[in-house]
């Protein structure tokens, strides 16, 4: 369980505040925030500037699939320039405006 620490701001006159060093830190803050109101209490969570593009899990299943030498590079990069295409499908369909039937959904494949 994560300690709980408190500690008193000031606001300023044109509603500014400063994060302490120790909470900043902490939480791992770069150059942006998001500020989240829920039931009358702020949350501040970081921006993340850098993106999450799985390189660290497509890398150790080449590896554990065999790949070897060259071969690791040349799959790697295969599967990693697959990501952006199969997000964008993703989306594609989470959007769609297409109503989906219950048939559609649970349907028997084999019937014609």
């Amino acid at each position: 369980m994560l300690a709980t620490k408190t500690k008193k701001v000031a606001v300023s006159s044109k509603r500014q505040i400063a994060i302490p060093k120790e909470f900043f830190d902490a939480i791992g803050i770069e150059k942006e925030i998001i500020m989240e109101l829920n039931d009358g209490v702020i949350h501040i969570k970081p921006v993340r500037t850098h993106t999450d593009d799985f390189s660290e899990e497509i890398l150790a299943d080449v590896i554990q699939e065999g790949f070897t030498g060259n071969d690791i590079l040349k799959e790697f990069q295969r599967r990693k320039n697959m990501i952006r295409p199969a997000i964008s499908q993703m989306i594609k369909e989470a959007t769609s405006t297409k109503p989906t039937s219950i048939d559609d959904l649970f349907g028997d494949d084999d019937e014609d």
